[in-house]
């Protein structure tokens, strides 16, 4: 049997995996003579019995034994045994129980601090998602906010441009951006971003060919016009989300008509090419993929959703007066906060719970208290509504 030079290419991964069996022996103990290899039918089994982290150590060891004990020809044709793969697939198993483990951590975490949270376990992979005390985030006047007011209406343009997708276009398929920020970035220019990498790359396709930030924008509501600048899924808010994103589109159209001089940073920022800010994992979300790309959080940033909890304390560690909405507990959100990246790479329950803690205070020094939905006014209801797929705090006026 084949363990991939035995503890050398894996070293580390059977040092981690080697604890000892659920009952506490030594899984030693139960390894197989050297020249009877493990039979594959026999894994579960003893994973059931040990756990997977005994059973990694003990292929190991054993396989180690067998390499030493065969010619040098029968190493090499072991390179293709079986049993290597079926050692590949606890491992796999052993890592994901560890990441499993963090998980339940944080959750525990979270809920141990009165936070509220529901979850589930795709394919084996648990995850949740968790929301503080919240607080509801009624409309506000941006009027005294010209920078973040016209990107708030630069992201809704381009998310429904990208959401419904354009038969002018050889790449004309809807896409699903998730959510989109655009912000000033430190040397002037106009930055944007969407979660979903297909959503950057044909922003990028369509950023070069554009003359300008406001060519490009322009085309985009031409576009969007000629659809009604409708609801790409369906929603029971459907009228007023619809009436929002009118509006955002009409205020857009105006701005880069009249061009006022409060709006001046914008719209000198829009007579350069845009930069679409593709760097990050495939999901990072937008507002981070901003900041890496600005070398920093931007002062002006706005988009179609409020920063997560995990974006809130990656980007404003020092607080803000934004509204963070909720907390994802997947690798998309977390990727590059250091303290979930630890906390999934754990050796044991004991190390998992201290990297949940670490992570559940660096929110807190971020000012997290509070996560936030958004209200919307109805118009036949006469009252304030809140509305998931509205992400970010709505404007007044409608």
């Amino acid at each position: 049997m084949h363990a991939r030079s035995a503890a050398e290419s894996s070293k580390s991964r059977r040092d981690t995996a080697a604890g000892r069996g659920a009952a506490g022996t030594p899984p030693s103990a139960f390894r197989a003579p050297p020249d009877r290899p493990l039979p594959a039918t026999a894994l579960p089994a003893l994973q059931r019995g040990l756990g997977n982290a005994a059973v990694v150590a003990m292929l190991a060891e054993q396989t180690a034994i067998q390499r030493s004990a065969r010619p040098e020809r029968d190493v090499q044709r072991a390179d293709v045994d079986m049993d290597d793969a079926d050692m590949d697939a606890i491992t796999a198993a052993y890592l994901q129980d560890r990441r499993n483990a963090f998980i339940r951590a944080l959750r525990t975490e979270f809920g141990d601090n009165g936070w509220s949270w529901s979850g589930s376990a795709p394919n084996g992979e648990e995850s949740f998602r968790a929301t503080a005390p919240t607080k509801q985030s009624k409309p506000k006047d941006f009027s005294g906010e010209p920078e973040v007011q016209a990107l708030r209406w630069v992201s809704s343009v381009v998310k429904s441009y990208l959401d419904m997708g354009d038969p002018k276009e050889s790449q004309h398929w809807p896409l699903n951006p998730v959510e989109v920020q655009s912000a000033i970035g430190g040397d002037g220019t106009l930055i944007i971003a969407a979660n979903d990498q297909s959503s950057n790359a044909r922003l990028q396709s369509l950023a070069g060919r554009a003359s300008s930030g406001k060519a490009l924008l322009d085309t985009f509501l031409e576009r969007n016009a000629t659809r009604g600048t409708s609801l790409a899924k369906p929603s029971e808010h459907r009228e007023e989300i619809e009436k929002r994103l009118h509006r955002h589109h009409e205020n857009l159209k105006e701005l880069l008509s009249k061009e006022p001089a409060s709006h001046s940073a914008v719209m000198e920022a829009l007579k350069r090419k845009i930069t679409v800010a593709s760097n990050g994992d495939a999901a990072l979300h937008a507002e981070r993929r901003i900041a890496e790309r600005n070398q920093g959080t931007p002062q002006f940033i706005a988009g179609t959703k409020r920063p997560c909890v995990s974006c809130f304390m990656a980007n404003y560690p020092n607080g803000s007066e934004l509204h963070p909405g909720i907390f994802h507990s997947g690798p998309a959100s977390n990727v590059d906060i250091d303290e979930y990246r630890n906390g999934m790479n754990n050796n044991s329950d004991e190390e998992a719970r201290e990297w949940a803690k670490r992570l559940f205070q660096r929110m807190v020094d971020a000012g997290v208290t509070s996560t936030y939905q958004t209200l919307v006014w109805h118009c036949g209801r006469k009252v304030y509504v809140p509305v998931p797929e509205v992400g970010t705090d709505s404007e007044t006026g409608g």
